[in-house]
């Protein structure tokens, strides 16, 4: 699981995309348990990345909320589960 994570940060989709530069305000009700960090790219300021984070080995509930001045109507998901370390999109 832990090349996973860094792949979320570096390679998520296999073509080389990265969590981009620029933070965006974001958080979590259950920060102890799942936390979220947001940013977007200085070159493409349009597309949202969020990486959520479940620190335990079980489901957990949390809402998040971020803060951004743009408005995103559609989602494209990669993540881990507990079936597999694979990165996948979901």
């Amino acid at each position: 699981y832990i090349g996973a994570g860094f792949k979320l940060f570096r390679n998520y989709d296999g073509n080389k995309s990265v969590f981009p530069e620029i933070s965006v305000k974001s958080a979590s009700t259950n920060n102890a348990n799942a936390s979220v960090y947001a940013a977007v790219s200085a070159t493409d300021p349009t597309t949202l990345h969020i990486i959520a984070i479940n620190r335990l080995s079980t489901a957990v509930k949390a809402s998040i909320q971020i803060k951004n001045p743009l408005a995103f109507k559609t989602v494209k998901a990669w993540g881990v589960d507990a079936s597999s370390q694979a990165l996948s999109a979901r």
